[in-house]
């Protein structure tokens, strides 16, 4: 399975006469302006393989019960009120693994979620977090499919709350957070119960079963059990 992110980021900050660059790494050159405060075996790290306008991004794969941080250095917002984080990314990872984003004001002592209140993309945040179900060119439904220069996406988040602040960070983490758990088989990868009868409904969607294939199903309306199927 393929389970790649790739990230490059920038902050700006718009004033009434022009547009400020606060924050910028293209993974281009090293030192990066990024820290890797992974937790477990994984780490994110500079690759060529993939690039978006330049010859380099950085990348993480997800391995069991790993959470991969990349965090960048502090950086000053203040006489700033209209504040964006801009990145692009590929985030090819199932369902119920999570691609997060936090910033914080306080040279990361604390960090806040962003959410789909303050993301201005053109994608789908799956309980804040981006995964193979954010961008239909990420092909959800076919976990082995490699990604392609073709799908870098660029994503948008509104960074106002962290505007007048003197050490503000944003970081990118990276998160298994099915661990492997109680599973059934479809689209040939490992849901949990209850969240895969629920993408069932919310994505409407359809899945032809070959013969002797066992799948188990919870099917819900407005989240109340009205059916257990089980199929061989």
């Amino acid at each position: 399975m393929k389970v790649f992110i790739f990230i490059i980021c920038f902050v700006t900050a718009l004033t009434a006469s022009s547009q400020t660059v606060l924050f910028s790494e293209d993974f281009e050159s090293t030192p990066i302006s990024m820290t890797d405060n992974s937790t477990g075996s994984a780490s994110w790290s500079i690759a060529s393989t993939f690039q978006n306008g330049g010859l380099n991004s950085d990348s993480a794969r997800v391995v069991q019960g790993d959470t991969l941080i990349i965090e960048s250095n502090a950086f000053s917002t203040m006489g700033f009120t209209f504040v964006n984080l801009y990145f692009s990314q590929i985030c090819k990872i199932d369902f119920f693994d999570r691609g997060t984003v936090e910033y914080s004001i306080n040279n990361g002592v604390t960090w806040t979620l962003l959410t789909s209140a303050e993301y201005l993309g053109a994608g789908f945040l799956n309980n804040n977090s981006f995964s193979s179900v954010s961008h239909t060119v990420w092909d959800i439904a076919n976990a082995a499919t490699v990604p392609t220069n073709s799908w870098w996406q660029n994503e948008n988040f509104d960074l106002s709350a962290a505007g007048g602040q003197m050490q503000v960070k944003v970081r990118f983490t990276l998160i298994d957070a099915d661990n492997n758990a109680d599973i059934i088989v479809g689209f040939n990868r490992q849901f949990d119960k209850t969240s895969y009868s629920k993408y069932l409904e919310n994505n409407n969607v359809q899945k032809m079963l070959k013969p002797g294939q066992t799948v188990t199903a919870n099917f819900i309306v407005r989240d109340r059990p009205v059916i257990s199927l089980l199929t061989d």
